[in-house]
């Protein structure tokens, strides 16, 4: 299994093809993920403006991956952190983590989880990953309100950014595998105009206009969400 670090270099590889080098940047995704894969991705096509054709904009691939290096860090200071505690809590007999704790267990991934990929915090990752670990660290988080923008939860879901910051709700769904699947391969492909990617600029969006189409799926990445 690929690392976070062996798949960063690659993707900071201009040596490589391009897309090789976005396929190597979902290796990073699936392995910090802080709203969960779909919407930690659509969060970096959208912020490091990843363009359709990954040619027109080569290193849109090196500011997605700086931006989830950078999240990723800030992380595993806490997480040592937190090791730390433990292993002096389990010097003094305290084998058990307090339930407070219990959430610093399951490590970066979906420590914001949006069930819409579409519905995420538009900050940069590190700022939201910073932000929140101060805030469940302090204890300071309040049933019923987002940690984040301090509005109501509906349904365990922030009606502003879209985080349920609890975590990932096994029982949640969309509405409909139909949506989810259409919606991931929007986003996959970063179908321009769609809302699925950043804006194109003029000169390409005309110059794609005489081209054709033929995209393919490219994959579609992975059903991981």
């Amino acid at each position: 299994m690929t690392s976070f670090p062996a798949a960063a270099l690659r993707v900071r590889d201009e040596s490589l093809p391009a897309y090789n080098r976005l396929l190597q940047l979902r290796e990073c995704a699936l392995r910090c993920a802080p709203y969960g894969f779909r919407a930690t991705w659509h969060h970096l096509i959208i912020n490091a403006r990843i363009p359709q054709r990954l040619e027109d904009d080569p290193a849109a691939l090196m500011r997605a991956v700086d931006e989830l290096a950078a999240a990723r860090t800030i992380w595993q200071r806490h997480a040592a952190g937190f090791a730390a505690e433990r292993r002096a809590a389990k010097a003094r007999g305290q084998r058990v983590v307090p339930l407070r704790d219990r959430w610093q267990q399951h490590g970066i991934i979906g420590i914001a989880f949006c069930p819409d990929p579409l519905r995420h915090p538009r900050d940069p990752l590190p700022v939201i990953v910073g932000r929140l670990l101060d805030v469940y660290a302090s204890g300071a988080l309040v049933d019923g309100e987002c940690p984040l923008c301090n509005e109501p939860l509906r349904k365990k879901i922030c009606s502003d950014c879209g985080i349920q910051p609890r975590g990932r709700d096994g029982a949640m769904k969309l509405t409909g595998a139909s949506r989810t699947h259409f919606l991931w391969r929007e986003i996959w492909l970063r179908t321009p105009g769609s809302g699925f990617s950043p804006p194109m600029p003029a000169v390409l969006r005309d110059a794609n206009r005489s081209a054709t189409t033929a995209v393919g799926d490219d994959s579609l990445g992975t059903d991981v969400q």
